[in-house]
């Protein structure tokens, strides 16, 4: 992708960070991933962040509780594989 071009983004189109399955974090894999793209627009997939994050199960939760990353009985009890 041309660096020059215009990139027209839908408001629609934007990820609400805080709904994606990330473990909150002071270095966000997403917002790393952004700027790799930003600096470097050929990057490829498995160079960037969000792959390396997902890739080595850095975010491998047990329980919704940790899925969330919140302290929660209930939701420690509940595997984090479960679809509701």
């Amino acid at each position: 992708m041309n660096n020059k071009e215009i990139i027209k983004i839908k408001p629609s189109e934007i990820c609400n960070i805080g709904r994606v399955p990330v473990k909150f974090i002071r270095t966000h894999p997403f917002i790393e991933t952004v700027q790799q793209i930003v600096n470097d627009w050929d990057i490829k997939y498995k160079d960037t962040s969000i792959y390396d994050y997902y890739k080595y199960e850095r975010f491998n939760p047990k329980s919704l509780s940790d899925f969330y990353n919140i302290d929660n009985t209930l939701l420690s009890s509940v595997s984090s594989n479960n679809i509701f």
